[in-house]
């Protein structure tokens, strides 16, 4: 069966729910947890701010139907949280919920491997700049992009 929200065709079998309200509401309701709190806190005050603007550029996406451009954001949000365990974690959840969303189900297993690992490997080693999408390996080390590259070199200041 096929619902349609915000301009994109979803197959939902299990739900009938819009994408914009399973998906942007996780987004902007924030922490629900202290570990994500905790996380975020540890950033400095640039790289939290900019983690925290890629997440509400991935919901507006979202919302408007562009889901490319969601995934986009969440994964230069990757980027940013690669260090830090809960909002990493956080990051892969909200690619696995906008995959499962839209019926792709290679990204939701794909994520569903992939926060377990983030959960046990982000203080022990990361591929820096991997996009955390299923469409590119997990152990992967990419080019990190030159806006987002002074953040992370400055990410204990």
């Amino acid at each position: 069966q096929r619902v349609h929200a915000g301009g994109i065709r979803l197959r939902c079998g299990f739900h009938r729910r819009q994408l914009p309200s399973i998906y942007a509401a996780s987004v902007r309701q924030g922490p629900s947890d202290n570990d994500l709190q905790k996380s975020r806190s540890n950033m400095n005050l640039a790289l939290r701010n900019a983690y925290e603007a890629e997440l509400r550029a991935a919901s507006i996406a979202t919302i408007g139907g562009k889901v490319e451009v969601a995934f986009h954001h969440l994964e230069r949000a990757h980027i940013l949280s690669q260090r830090y365990t809960s909002a990493h974690v956080h990051v892969h959840w909200l690619m696995l919920r906008l995959g499962a969303s839209m019926g792709a189900w290679r990204e939701v297993i794909g994520q569903s491997t992939r926060i377990v690992a983030a959960a046990m490997f982000s203080r022990i080693w990361v591929p820096i700049g991997n996009t955390g999408r299923a469409n590119v390996s997990a152990i992967e080390p990419m080019t990190v992009p030159d806006d987002l590259r002074s953040l992370l070199e400055n990410r204990d200041v």
